[in-house]
């Protein structure tokens, strides 16, 4: 159990809830690196403050709902009794925690009585027996942890180490300002990705630009705002942001898919007021102009463009250059009709230089 000092000795800008899921995510490695054949009791972080509204018990709460999602029933078993110190309230008393936060001998019994029988049944395991994890009875008024992975670690094809080479980029580069950031999914990624179509003509572009690429395969809106509301937009300052996101979002209506656009919109003024930001419209795809998924992008697209103020938000509409003059989309611009090829990225590129130009002064 580790990583209350994460949120109580740093604030959120130095250390947002994934630095500290990150690290526990390590700490679990090294352990089955090291002792292969061990299981651990992966607990959750224990409530700290007064009520559910302390801001470090909040963050805590988003750190234990994705670490929870790492224990696997058989080399992890997650462990969560936090119930047990709360009342129904979801308020934490001092005569279990006298500086709420560390327990006392009857907070340790109550710790000790709680898990013993999950440790005994561990040990009693036979080596591949699934173990069930521990779970609070969820008291009225403590948002008790719950599994997240379909919108946030679990969202994408490259989660999480792609956050973590963000991170440490970002860390690395250390309180730099970008001239662009560039927010979305697989087609931002292969931008700069080892074998992506855009890589080549990427790395020409940032012998000019400084660009932090937040691109991740498989991303929708859920999961863009869930990395930009914890973490992804902190210790650095930009310029411009491009946002293009929504075609992942096979499931959803045009109306929730552009609601999750404007709240990224949103985080992003709140973290970056000094930035303008490039609202892109979802890229056409599948070959014909009545392609299902074609025609619920361009639905979504003719909502977020009213969120463009011309001011701070620029709506930057160039999806037509990747079409034929009778509206097909063919192989000569995007191999699978969905991501851009060569090609397809120097059209992406000549568009949108002008715009780089205007709002860097370079």
């Amino acid at each position: 159990m580790i990583g209350t000092n994460n949120s109580g000795h740093f604030p959120f800008a130095e250390e947002p809830p994934i630095d500290t899921i990150m690290g526990v995510k390590r700490i679990l490695e090294v352990i089955a690196e090291k002792q292969p054949k061990a299981r651990t009791i992966l607990t959750a972080i224990f409530p700290r403050g007064a009520d559910a509204n302390d801001a470090c018990r909040r963050r805590n709460d988003v750190v234990n709902k994705e670490i929870s999602t790492f224990a696997d029933g058989k080399r992890v078993i997650w462990c969560d009794f936090s119930d047990k110190f709360l009342d129904a309230q979801g308020r934490l008393s001092r005569e279990l925690f006298p500086d709420l936060l560390h327990p006392n001998a009857r907070g340790y019994e109550i710790w000790a009585s709680a898990v013993l029988p999950l440790i005994d049944q561990v040990l009693a395991a036979a080596p591949d027996a699934a173990i069930p994890s521990v779970w609070p009875s969820c008291p009225a008024g403590y948002a008790c942890g719950t599994p997240v992975a379909a919108t946030a670690l679990r969202g994408g094809n490259y989660w999480p180490a792609r956050y973590l080479e963000k991170r440490n980029e970002i860390v690395d580069n250390g309180a730099v300002e970008y001239d662009v950031v560039m927010v979305g999914d697989s087609i931002t990624h292969r931008w700069e990705r080892e074998g992506g179509e855009g890589r080549q003509l990427f790395a020409e572009i940032r012998k000019t630009y400084r660009i932090l690429n937040l691109g991740y395969g498989g991303d929708r809106t859920e999961n863009v705002i869930w990395r930009m509301e914890n973490g992804e937009l902190e210790g650095y300052k930009a310029k411009l942001f491009t946002v293009m996101i929504g075609t992942n979002n096979r499931d959803g209506n045009p109306a929730d898919i552009a609601a999750g656009v404007k709240r990224i919109l949103e985080v992003i003024r709140a973290k970056h007021p000094e930035a303008k930001i490039a609202l892109l419209p979802i890229f056409p795809r599948g070959a014909k102009p009545n392609d299902a998924r074609r025609v619920a992008n361009a639905k979504v697209n003719a909502l977020i463009k009213g969120y463009a103020d011309g001011k701070d938000v620029l709506w930057f509409d160039f999806g037509d250059k990747f079409l034929e003059p009778d509206g097909t989309l063919t192989k000569r611009v995007m191999n699978d009709l969905l991501h851009p090829n060569e090609t397809g990225y120097q059209i992406w590129w000549e568009a949108i230089h002008p715009l780089f130009k205007e709002i860097c002064g370079k």
